[in-house]
C-alpha cells in the first residue's frame, strides 16, 4: 500500500461512498465495543500475543507451540530492537488482536499477527489492526509504504491495496543447506551450483 495521502481522513477519501460507510460502520463498531487501539513494545507482550499468533496459526492447520513462536519474536526483536512494534486491538485490558510492524527505513513490514476469534465475536479486529491502525502508525512514522503478506489479496486490495506478483530465490550455502532446501521444496525448486 502506498501511503501517498497526508492523513487517515484522506485515506477514508480514496475508496467509494459504499466502501467508505462500511469503514466508517466498522470504526464505529469499535468505539461502541470499547476496543482500544495502541503501540507496545513486542517485548512488552510477546507471551501475551504468542497464544493469539497460536490461534491464527491453528485456524489455517499450522500447529506451532507458543515457545516456537516465542523464539520467533525473540529473533525479531533482536534483529530489529529499535524498529518493531506491535499494534494491538485491546477489550477490557487484554489483547484480542494484533499486528507485528516493523519499520526500515521509509516502509513498514507486516509480519505476524493473531487473534482471540472467541473474544472478538464478530468484530472485525483484523482489518482494526492490519489496516486502520497500520495506516495510521505509518503517517505517524512518516513511512512511503506498507507491505503485506501474500494471502488474503482480495481483503489487502478491498482496503487500498495494489497487489503485486513476488518471487523469491533462496540459496543454500552448504551442502547440508542445499539437503534441507531440496526436502522442503523439491529437487527441480533447487538449483545447485
Amino acid at each position: 500500500m502506498e501511503i501517498d495521502f497526508p492523513s487517515f481522513d484522506e485515506y477514508l477519501k480514496r475508496f467509494s461512498g459504499h466502501r467508505r460507510r462500511n469503514i466508517t460502520k466498522e470504526l464505529r463498531q469499535f468505539d461502541e465495543a470499547g476496543i482500544v487501539f495502541s503501540e507496545r513494545s513486542l517485548d512488552e507482550v510477546s507471551q501475551e500475543i504468542s497464544t493469539l499468533e497460536a490461534q491464527l496459526e491453528q485456524k489455517y492447520g499450522i500447529s506451532n507451540p507458543v515457545e516456537v513462536i516465542q523464539k520467533k519474536h525473540a529473533v525479531v526483536s533482536d534483529l530489529f530492537p529499535t524498529s518493531t512494534v506491535v499494534l494491538t486491538a485491546e477489550l477490557h485490558g487484554r489483547i484480542c488482536g494484533f499486528v507485528l510492524a516493523i519499520k526500515w527505513r521509509d516502509s513498514i513490514f507486516l509480519r505476524q499477527a493473531g487473534f482471540d476469534y472467541e473474544m472478538n465475536g464478530k468484530l472485525p479486529i483484523y482489518f482494526g489492526v492490519a489496516f486502520y491502525e497500520a495506516v495510521k502508525y505509518a503517517l505517524n512514522v512518516s513511512a512511503k509504504r506498507i507491505f503485506y503478506a501474500i494471502e488474503s489479496t482480495e481483503a489487502k486490495s478491498s482496503r487500498g491495496c495494489r497487489i503485486v506478483e513476488q518471487k523469491v530465490w533462496v540459496r543454500g550455502l552448504d551442502v547440508a543447506a542445499v539437503k534441507t532446501l531440496q526436502s522442503i521444496l523439491g529437487t527441480a525448486a533447487v538449483m545447485v551450483d
